[in-house]
């Protein structure tokens, strides 16, 4: 699941371009909580940059879920600012570049402060190259086999630790 997604999907279906922000917000939460309450497998995309995630995974856990998180970063806020206007080109919406570079720091705290330990598996890939995207560790929780040490070093640069 996407909110970016569903909010495309119900533009498309709608006269008013403008006025389907904060109904895909809440559409997002009907289909989640549709998922959960079925027992259905559902993958979900976040920036982890806020902490509502922390809830709905909680939630999935009570439900005997298995959490998995797979956490893709970028080298800094600018590839991400470079990402975003491609994905404008290609007619995705925008982010205030202030907003990509908040969500970028906050991410990758909260990655690895918070959702990393709420998950029974996680992996860490990074994707600042063309050629293709590197996984640089695998882990359970707190533990962690680190693949690709320049680049786990490369995700805490800049960071509070």
């Amino acid at each position: 699941m996407n909110a970016d997604e569903i909010e495309r999907e119900l533009r498309e279906q709608s006269e008013d371009k403008n006025s389907k922000l904060l109904t895909a917000g809440k559409e997002f939460f009907r289909r989640l909580d549709s998922f959960l309450n079925k027992g259905e497998s559902f993958v979900l995309e976040s920036t982890l940059s806020g902490s509502y995630l922390k809830k709905v995974i909680q939630k999935a856990i009570s439900l005997d879920y298995q959490i998995q998180i797979v956490y893709v970063f970028l080298k800094s806020p600018t590839d991400c600012i470079q990402r975003v206007k491609l994905r404008v080109q290609l007619g995705g919406h925008d982010v205030p570049n202030e907003d990509i570079i908040r969500r970028f720091y906050r991410s990758k705290i909260n990655f690895w402060k918070e959702y990393k330990n709420l998950a029974d598996e996680w992996f860490m890939f990074y994707n600042s190259t063309t050629e293709t995207v590197i996984r640089v560790a695998i882990g359970k929780k707190e533990n962690c086999t680190i693949e690709q040490n320049y680049l786990f070093e490369e995700f805490f640069k800049n960071i509070e630790s």
